[in-house]
Order: C-alpha cells, then sequence, then structure tokens
C-alpha cells in the first residue's frame, strides 16, 4: 500500500472511530479506572494496562453490525463496549 493509501486509511479509520463515540469512551474508562484506584495511585502503564482489553472489546463488538447505539448525552455504546 502507498503512503497515501495508507493515510486515507488512517482517516478514514479516525472517522469511524469518532463516528461510535470510542475515544470518548476510552477517556471516560480511563476516567473510571483512576477513580476507582484514586488518581494518585495508578501509573501510566497500570492504566494502559487496565484499559486496553475493554477498549479493544468495544471495537471488535461494535464491528458487527456497523457500530453502536447511541447514549443519554450522545456518548455511543457499542456492543461488549464501555460499562464506566
Amino acid at each position: 500500500m502507498d503512503s497515501g493509501g495508507k493515510d486515507r486509511l488512517k482517516a478514514v479509520l479516525r472517522e469511524r472511530l469518532q463516528e461510535v463515540g470510542w475515544k470518548e469512551g476510552v477517556k471516560e474508562l480511563c476516567k473510571e479506572v483512576m477513580r476507582n484506584n484514586r488518581i494518585e495511585g495508578v501509573t501510566v502503564d497500570e492504566l494502559v494496562a487496565s484499559t486496553t482489553a475493554r477498549a479493544r472489546g468495544a471495537l471488535e463488538g461494535g464491528k458487527e453490525g456497523g457500530g453502536g447505539r447511541e447514549r443519554k448525552g450522545g456518548d455511543v455504546e457499542v456492543e461488549g463496549g464501555w460499562h464506566a
């Protein structure tokens, strides 16, 4: 794939993630982990370790059926996704 193709693919993926609210969901998940572990007690490595599986799971759950359903406040819940 040429660099132009990679750039187009990245743009499409970025747009799709924005459409389903994935980035906002990951932010909320990180906030939940920090609240549950007291903000001072969480390292970046621990935050990544505790959120990666759920963030990826939200993507995998959302690939069939074309996305998720909108929740109150405009957040999108993707099957198998956000539990914040």
